[in-house]
């Protein structure tokens, strides 16, 4: 009788030990193919209601170009990307923003260079600080991107 309950309890043990096991190695796949750290789709968001970026941002080895909409008529008065002491002075493709327009803002962030993942506090990018004049009062937007260098 003794030997029953040993081999039952045997079985028991087999049984849902091999499940556990492939249990486990499935785990630990997954995590290799990093399933568990997805990365975040690239974009950018803004602190102003009036500047909306649109998601659409290109990144490439030493420029940098965000697709902004203008929500209200604006005149744009400073940009600083980043805060190295390096970075070129951004270019705004249009001067007069009118409500509606679509414009792009290319920068020359110091420190980037390719297959570089960069996040919502990586300083070589964010913030981009964007100071406008709309409706005769200043504000001043705080712009964070996040992507890959390509």
């Amino acid at each position: 009788m003794k030997n029953q309950k040993a081999q039952g309890a045997m079985e028991y043990l087999m049984t849902y030990g091999w499940a556990i096991l492939i249990v486990v190695v499935v785990g630990v796949a997954l995590a290799a193919l990093g399933v568990f750290n997805p990365t975040p789709p690239a974009g950018c968001s803004s602190s102003l209601n009036q500047l909306a970026p649109t998601g659409t941002f290109t990144l490439a080895t030493g420029s940098l170009v965000i697709q902004f909409d203008a929500r209200s008529a604006m005149t744009i008065n400073t940009i600083d990307v980043g805060t190295a002491a390096t970075d070129a002075t951004p270019v705004v493709s249009d001067a007069n923003i009118q409500a509606g327009d679509r414009f792009t803002v290319t920068a020359v962030p110091a420190g980037l260079s390719a297959g570089q993942n960069f996040g919502d506090t990586d300083a070589t990018i964010n913030p981009i600080t964007v100071n406008v004049t709309t409706g005769g009062s200043a504000f001043t937007a705080s712009v964070r991107c996040h992507g890959q260098v390509a």
